[in-house]
């Protein structure tokens, strides 16, 4: 497949349809990560049919399940950008490989519910364990969906629909999950629909269908250091809790791809707290809590106007689930200023810039009038924000308390 001219096209039950190529995809969305192993539902089918026959469908053993840290999108931001209707109640996927399974031949498809597609965690991912996503893993892009069938992340991945129902796709009823009780030569195909696009239940996750690494290599087998901590020693738990998904920042795809130890910069550690901040629901108020200092100066210290303690820059990247290389970025030394020389275009940021285009000399009139020749600090300095009730509406009040400095010659 070529991918500059592949596109991923979003439609169904949305309020605007997209067309995007893989360089929208990586400019327009931030990135996430996130850890998860992949389990065919056939995995140790070859047990199963010691119970009994599974007609038409091949004795796998022990080896149908891969645990990886998957990089890419996250579906529910390109499924808020084109807008989800409320009836949308099913995400369809479909891939760009056709099967001669289905009668007649189709694409391999599959379909999640609404609610697990915008639950934060399902990407569409372009790299497996920080390289680029290999072809036969589903290149240029493919979907993840930590803890359902392996079925359900489809890979060449070229479209993604809203709709009401789930997938009629083959391969997503040949699927189907039944109860213990059920004969499957007799089981009523009504009581199998709506189940047949549903996760894999507690019960279904059980040990029964977990791979042994004793069995499958031995007692000495090694595996590779980044791994061994997750499957090592004994068992890869069948379709395992994913980790929690988080923003992937600058600074670490550029060590990923380069080995560079080159440290996290200010800026970068605020666009991830800011979006980590976001993800997780964290309002300023909240951060500053968890923080220990005032909700002003801690949203300045994130934004790169201040360092941060150690021990506050830990609280603050506990409270949002990020890395070290953040904790060690938030407490550099800044150099201070948010504006360069040209016009601020932030609408909210431009205002203030207006006032003080506006009223600044006004402002600096009445200081010396008031106080004599000298300036007002900005760092032995108090900012509050307030919002003042109002019945034509509600004000924005913005109070500057700093010690007045006069010039010594």
């Amino acid at each position: 497949m070529d991918a500059a001219s592949w596109r991923l096209r979003v439609d169904g039950l949305v309020d605007r349809a997209l067309q995007l190529s893989m360089g929208e995809l990586e400019r327009r969305f931030p990135e996430r990560e996130v850890v998860a192993t992949l389990q065919c539902a056939g995995n140790r089918r070859a047990d199963l049919l010691e119970f009994r026959d599974i007609p038409g469908q091949e004795p796998w053993g022990p080896g149908a399940t891969y645990t990886a840290s998957w990089s890419g999108v996250g579906l529910a931001d390109v499924l808020a950008e084109a807008g989800l209707q409320a009836e949308a109640a099913h995400i369809a996927f479909t891939g760009t490989d056709v099967s001669q399974e289905a009668d007649p031949p189709q694409a391999f498809g599959a379909s999640i519910s609404a609610a697990k597609a915008t639950s934060g965690e399902v990407l569409l991912a372009w790299a497996m364990n920080g390289q680029a996503l290999p072809v036969a893993h589903g290149a240029p892009l493919r979907v993840v969906v930590p803890g359902w069938i392996g079925a359900r992340s489809v890979k060449w991945i070229q479209r993604v629909t809203a709709q009401v129902e789930p997938s009629d796709n083959y391969f997503q009823t040949v699927y189907k999950v039944l109860p213990p009780e059920a004969d499957p030569a007799k089981a009523d195909p009504a009581r199998t629909s709506a189940m047949r696009w549903g996760a894999l239940t507690a019960s279904q996750r059980a040990g029964a269908d977990s791979i042994s690494l004793k069995s499958m290599a031995g007692p000495a087998a090694r595996l590779p250091a980044p791994w061994s901590p997750i499957l090592a020693p004994f068992a890869v738990p069948a379709l395992a809790v994913p980790s929690p998904p988080r923003l992937v920042t600058g600074a670490e795809d550029h060590r990923r791809h380069t080995g560079s130890i080159t440290m996290m910069t200010k800026q970068e550690a605020a666009d991830a707290v800011c979006g980590a901040r976001v993800e997780r629901g964290v309002t300023w108020a909240q951060l500053a809590e968890a923080v220990g200092r005032p909700v002003v100066w801690t949203t300045a210290a994130v934004l790169g106007q201040h360092p941060m303690s150690a021990a506050e820059a830990e609280a603050a990247a506990s409270a949002l689930e990020l890395g070290q290389d953040v904790v060690k970025a938030l407490q550099l030394q800044p150099t201070r200023g948010a504006l360069g020389a040209a016009v601020p275009v932030d609408p909210t940021v431009y205002r203030l810039y207006e006032v003080l285009q506006v009223y600044g000399p006004t402002i600096k009139e009445l200081i010396h009038e008031e106080f004599g020749d000298g300036i007002m600090s900005a760092i032995n300095f108090r900012l509050d924000v307030k919002r003042v009730p109002d019945p034509e509406g509600d004000r924005v009040e913005i109070v500057l308390n700093g010690k007045f400095l006069p010039y010594q010659w």
